[in-house]
Order: structure tokens, then C-alpha cells, then sequence
């Protein structure tokens, strides 16, 4: 049994261009274990079962409300979005932390509304680094932080190559999570 908890709500979907569709979500993960731990989400649907990543690019959210008040209170939250065909989004949750994505964008290709699969592990590694050494320093969330999904791009690595690299996530927990209002 997964030691954390997640929810997640279809808000809106877009036709792109057939089979592509864009998934509009709003979702909550509260790690309830007192470490740190990386929660991995997909970017698309279906996810590959193979493959690997070659780059992130990170943006910085603009929390609405955090648990903290003041001015300390707005701490932006980091969220990577890892490019291959196991391509993925990522954000470093506190110990016994919550946040709160809203208007997560996910692609669908030809493909009925799944189960997000999201996962939470104390380490990750994307070939021979750890996932840490694709961010910038100090990607710890803050608290209770809920945001939106418009930020600024702060971040991006990619390796000289292109070549993918395999991502590996250890000692993880994974929980299949049903999007509230998505059509059976």
C-alpha cells in the first residue's frame, strides 16, 4: 500500500489535433512519510513501458496559498518536465508535505483517459545522476503549496547528444489514481 496520498480531477480537455488530446487536471499528493521524496506524474498517457529521457526543462509556480503566511509564504515551486519517449513531470515533496498542482497539462495520444500513474521515491536516478543534478539547487516544495501552472522557465538541462538515458526510481511507492470527472 502506497505511503501517500493523491487525488486528481479532470477540469477540462482539449482536442488538439486528432489523436491528440490535452488533459487539464487538478491534482493533490500529500507524502506522509517524514522524508523527502521525488512525486513522479505523467506527461503523457499512454506512459512507455521503454525508453528513457534526454532533457528537463523546469519551471517556477507561483504558489497561490502555502501553510506559511507572509512573505516567506510564496516560495515558487519547482516542477521539471522530462523530455523522451518516458518522458515525465517532477517535483521534490517534503517530508509529511502536500501540494497542490492545478491545470496540470497532460497529452493523450489515441487513447481512453486512464489511471494517472504517480510515484513517490526517496531516490531517482536518470542514468548515471541523480534527479537532483538535473534541477536547480534547493527543489524542495514548500509545505501545503497550491498552485497554478503558469510560471516562468528557470532551468533546463539536456544531454549533448540527445540520447535518451534510463530513469530508475528507488525504494518507490506508486499508486494508479482515477481523474474524477473523466468519463468511464
Amino acid at each position: 500500500m502506497p505511503s501517500f496520498f493523491a487525488s486528481a480531477s479532470l477540469v477540462e480537455q482539449r482536442l488538439v489535433r486528432p489523436p491528440k488530446r490535452e488533459l487539464v487536471v487538478d491534482i493533490s499528493i500529500t507524502n506522509t512519510e517524514n522524508r523527502l521524496r521525488w512525486c513522479l506524474l505523467p506527461a503523457t498517457l499512454p506512459q512507455a513501458a521503454d525508453g528513457g529521457v534526454f532533457a528537463v526543462e523546469t519551471a517556477s509556480l507561483i504558489p497561490a496559498t502555502t501553510q506559511r503566511q507572509g512573505p516567506a509564504a510564496a516560495r515558487p515551486v519547482l516542477l521539471g518536465r522530462f523530455l523522451g519517449r518516458a518522458g515525465f513531470q517532477a517535483l521534490l515533496l517534503p517530508g509529511a508535505g502536500s501540494v497542490r498542482l492545478r491545470r496540470l497539462r497532460i497529452t493523450a495520444w489515441d487513447c481512453d483517459v486512464a489511471p494517472l500513474e504517480v510515484i513517490l521515491a526517496p531516490q531517482v536516478s536518470i542514468g548515471d545522476d541523480d534527479i537532483a543534478e538535473w534541477f536547480p539547487p534547493h527543489p524542495e516544495v514548500e509545505a501545503g503549496a497550491d498552485v497554478g501552472m503558469s510560471g516562468d522557465l528557470v532551468w533546463s538541462r539536456r544531454n549533448d547528444d540527445f540520447h535518451e538515458v534510463p530513469v530508475l526510481p528507488r525504494d518507490a511507492d506508486v499508486a494508479y489514481v482515477a481523474l474524477a470527472g473523466a468519463a468511464p
